[in-house]
């Protein structure tokens, strides 16, 4: 619509946004046929836990619905990528992805790098990593 009244055409990659995203994820679509199972929390017989094949979690039992449905996420890859067949979980996930497999698209697209740097030296990484770093070392 945007498109069409700036004479501009829009990018072959724009499906949009996901629920609670409101920046320009254009570089993603959503899956929403591979979401998880759902979960009825006052049945008892149906316990929050992974059966997918393979999976190293398979069998545990999550105590929080938020968790597991997190976990299973990772499965279904609810935010894939338009230039091969990765992606990830959450936004997050994707735009590491895009930044390692394809920081050309990612440098096009806008897409948020998640990257600091300690204020006590030169390390930098990303905001988890610089966080662990500066525990590490004292860097506060």
């Amino acid at each position: 619509m945007l498109a069409a009244q700036t004479n501009v055409q829009a990018h072959p990659l724009d499906y949009g946004h996901y629920a609670d995203d409101t920046a320009n994820q254009a570089y993603w679509q959503t899956d929403s046929a591979q979401a998880g199972p759902s979960f009825d929390p006052s049945n008892t017989d149906h316990p929050l836990m992974c059966t997918h094949e393979g999976c190293p979690k398979a069998g545990k039992v999550y105590n929080r619905k938020c968790d597991f449905d997190k976990h299973m996420n990772n499965h279904n890859k609810r935010r894939r990528c338009n230039f091969c067949d990765g992606g990830g979980a959450e936004t997050k996930d994707l735009n590491r992805h895009m930044w390692t497999r394809h920081p050309n698209e990612a440098r096009a697209f806008n897409i948020p790098k998640d990257e600091v740097q300690c204020p006590m030296c030169d390390y930098s990484g990303r905001s988890d990593n610089v966080k662990r770093h500066r525990d590490t070392k004292g860097h506060w």
